[in-house]
């Protein structure tokens, strides 16, 4: 049997692109276990989702961007449901500007928040604009919204640039 019978044979063909798929993913595995400080983006989540909560309260914005929506502070319902959703939000959007950092290559702090500034502005904001223009949503509440995500993701970006993800 030569080497060629291998390669054209399909159960043997499948059988190397698993065993190269299954050390591939554990040498993935490896990576990202080392590239991802953990502490780092629980810290960042919870800051996240804090700055949400203070965000949208009466002593910041609450009152305007309810204004902005046509409904009052009182007739929101907040369930559990709710803050559960926001807090899973929150820590996606952390995981997911740590991979990008890892991916640019970058533990530098002015970088972390340029690429923070970008994720923010050029995919939360202008993606929120659709909701101006199409659904008619509020441009004061949309604003709210958007400057909220922007500055918590740079605070997440300074603390994940000082932490070194």
């Amino acid at each position: 049997m030569s080497f060629i019978f291998f390669l054209k044979n399909p159960y043997y063909k499948s059988l190397l692109l698993y065993l190269y798929l299954k050390e591939a993913r554990k040498s993935l595995n490896r990576k990202v276990n080392k590239m991802i400080n953990i502490w780092a983006i629980l810290v960042s989540t919870i800051i996240y989702f804090a700055l949400g909560a203070l965000w949208y309260s009466p002593i910041l914005f609450g009152n305007i961007w309810v204004k902005a929506l046509g409904i009052n502070m009182e007739d929101l319902e907040q369930k559990p449901i709710d803050f559960i959703g926001s807090a899973i939000a929150a820590f996606i959007a952390t995981l997911f500007l740590a991979l990008l950092l890892e991916l640019v290559g970058t533990y530098d702090v002015f970088i972390s928040l340029l690429v923070a500034l970008i994720v923010g502005v050029g995919f939360v904001l202008s993606s929120g604009a659709y909701n101006v223009l199409y659904e008619g949503k509020d441009y004061i509440a949309y604003l709210i919204d958007g400057g909220y995500h922007i500055i918590a993701l740079l605070i997440t970006g300074l603390i994940l640039g000082l932490w070194q993800v």
